[in-house]
């Protein structure tokens, strides 16, 4: 299923550290399989992002729904 989600990218410090974003409906989201473009690893930076949900993974992270990125776009606050 693809969804797009509208989110700030957040360091989680569990687990060892990972990215993750935090949508604007307060759901969390990750992505799979470690997958987190560079250019997104900013606390705080507000991002748009086309992604299909992966709901059969397993992780040893137990944090948010497991996505896998299509496409992402940074949000200005003009956008909103």
């Amino acid at each position: 299923m693809q969804k797009t989600i509208l989110a700030t990218v957040q360091f989680i410090d569990i687990s060892g550290g990972f990215w993750g974003f935090i949508g604007d409906d307060g759901e969390k989201w990750r992505a799979f399989p470690d997958d987190f473009p560079q250019e997104l690893k900013q606390d705080g930076l507000r991002v748009e992002i086309c992604a299909n949900l992966l709901e059969d993974v397993v992780s040893f992270v137990m944090w948010g729904t497991e996505i896998d990125i299509i496409s992402w776009s940074y949000v200005q606050p003009s956008d909103l």
